[in-house]
């Protein structure tokens, strides 16, 4: 019932399972430029979900955090990356990998 609930609400839904193997893919190792490895576990989190183009809702659901959380990650992110716009940040990752 809670997936037909959010659902139609328009939220986003995924299975514990999906869930589960998100979250282990988030874990994977990081080989990044410099200034992605300063960023703290969970920001690049945040930032891998960004660059596949995640909203802020969706991240928030994936990692269960709270859509505050997930918009306060993404301002952390861009400062450290020195980027304007959450784009940018997700174009570098996908360019530097």
């Amino acid at each position: 019932m809670e997936a037909i609930r959010a659902v139609v609400q328009g939220q986003p839904w995924y299975s514990p399972r999906v869930q589960g193997e998100v979250r282990a893919w988030l874990q994977g190792p990081v080989a990044a430029p410099p200034e992605v490895a300063a960023l703290t576990a969970r920001e690049r989190a945040v930032l891998r979900l960004l660059a596949r183009g995640a909203s802020n809702r969706e991240i928030a659901v994936m990692l269960d955090i709270s859509v505050h959380t997930v918009a306060h990650h993404v301002s952390h992110v861009l400062g450290k990356l020195g980027t304007p716009h959450r784009v940018v940040a997700a174009l570098r990752v996908i360019k530097d990998g």
